[in-house]
């Protein structure tokens, strides 16, 4: 995506640039929706490649594949927009976005399991997930919403 991206925006396509970008996240989140998908139709079995011996650790395990990975699909999407922040040189952005997927975790890792115990611990990945996708489902759409009202803007080094 990245070089069609930069490539476009260079030649001010900002109407093939929403096309990449819708594309590319169309694919990113359907492929998660449909791996998480798979995973919870077929838990047992994916545990089963890794440890088929102790039913208590599958258990467990398939509980933390049903919690841990429930919003595993927006994934996607924020590699999608770090990726086009970077192409367009927007790298302030593009730093946010994938600095802020590691360290948004750290808080959700305390808060979690002092309320939940071992269910917090499993389900602050995915919490902290959906929150840092608000936000850069928000950038994003104020972004390219800039976009289509102001057309192209150049960016300097």
């Amino acid at each position: 995506m990245q070089p069609l991206l930069s490539y476009n925006y260079g030649a001010r396509r900002e109407d093939n640039m929403r096309k990449l970008f819708n594309v590319a996240v169309l694919s990113s989140v359907a492929g998660g929706a449909a791996f998480i998908g798979l995973l919870n139709l077929f838990p047992y079995q994916a545990v089963s490649v890794f440890n088929s011996s102790e039913p208590q650790l599958i258990e467990h395990t398939v509980t933390g594949i049903r919690l841990h990975l429930f919003s595993m699909f927006l994934d996607g999407f924020i590699v999608v927009a770090a990726a086009y922040y970077q192409a367009i040189s927007y790298s302030r952005k593009a730093l946010f976005v994938t600095l802020g997927n590691m360290l948004i975790q750290l808080p959700f890792l305390y808060v979690m399991p002092k309320l939940w115990g071992v269910t917090g611990v499993w389900i602050a990945y995915p919490l902290s997930n959906v929150a840092l996708s608000l936000v850069v489902g928000v950038m994003i759409w104020r972004d390219i919403r800039k976009l289509q009202t102001n057309g192209y803007t150049a960016v300097t080094a």
